[in-house]
């Protein structure tokens, strides 16, 4: 997985235990959640799922986490199967659609389905508006498709600034495209 891959599945897990006190899911999910290691979390989330205790919402986060943790080790059909399980299970949860964007950017240029992850980056920002590592992804994804459009990364890139200042990812890479002819 190129290393971009790997910051994008990193940057992911600061809202995990948001996400798993949000659907009030107990200590026994504890090495499920954020803070396990990739490796433990892969078999902690897959004992989770499979115990039969969660549904919905409580599910989905067990899928959710088990996709970062398959992404981190470049294994994108299992990461982009439990993502997509995910989002089946919530589909207004905007973090699954980004991750499964993500998914498809940590894929090679030849195999990546640019069309798909812009529509599940489009997704997420609309679920979640306020973004500022929504919109900074988008941008450099507008900025590196076959074709890009650097115009339209141009925006989210001021739009991610806009959101948080601190994003220096998005502040790095809109200074990049005002620079080029």
């Amino acid at each position: 997985m190129p290393q971009l891959g790997k910051i994008f599945f990193t940057t992911l897990g600061l809202s995990l235990a948001t996400l798993f006190a949000a659907a009030g899911i107990p200590g026994t999910a504890a090495e499920c959640k954020e803070g396990a290691s990739d490796e433990k979390a892969l078999s902690a989330c897959t004992a989770y799922i499979d115990s039969a205790q969660y549904q919905g919402k409580e599910l989905a986060v067990g899928f959710y986490r088990r996709a970062i943790a398959h992404g981190n080790f470049a294994e994108t059909p299992q990461a982009q199967a439990d993502i997509n399980k995910a989002i089946e299970l919530d589909p207004e949860n905007g973090q699954y659609y980004f991750v499964r964007a993500n998914i498809q950017w940590a894929t090679g240029s030849a195999e990546r389905d640019e069309k798909a992850a812009l529509a599940d980056y489009d997704k997420a920002i609309a679920l979640m508006p306020t973004s500022s590592l929504y919109f900074g992804n988008r941008c450099y994804a507008l900025s590196a498709l076959r074709k890009p459009q650097p115009e339209k990364a141009k925006v989210d890139c001021r739009r991610a600034v806009e959101l948080d200042p601190d994003n220096q990812g998005a502040a790095a890479l809109l200074d990049q495209l005002e620079q080029k002819p």
